[in-house]
């Protein structure tokens, strides 16, 4: 009896961390991706946290910033002026991320 307690124990605890396995894949599944794009600043509202941008290839980006989750994003955004070259990580959504000035016009 003792033997089959113990691998009742044994598979309990082993079924334990696969399941936990699990759970931290899926975290990591659930993390935030993020999209890049490099181009010219079309125009800019800091207040508002609008940016809107065209890449190399003519396609227009409209993004949006959130100044109460990442005032950060504000104060680039507030350095950057129409013509300058830029790289933005925005999420899904368009919410941007970051902005880094490449080159001034």
């Amino acid at each position: 009896m003792k033997a089959s307690r113990v691998k009742r124990i044994v598979s309990i605890i082993l079924a334990s961390f696969f399941v936990l396995s699990m759970l931290s894949v899926t975290a990591v599944e659930a993390k935030e991706r993020l999209n890049a794009v490099s181009g010219t600043v079309v125009s800019v509202n800091a207040d508002a946290g609008k940016l809107s941008l065209i890449d190399k290839a003519g396609r227009t980006f409209k993004l949006q910033a959130q100044p109460d989750k990442n005032p950060k994003v504000i104060g680039q955004l507030k350095t950057i002026q129409e013509g300058d070259k830029v790289k933005v990580e925005f999420d899904e959504k368009g919410i941007i991320k970051s902005v880094n000035i490449e080159a001034n016009r």
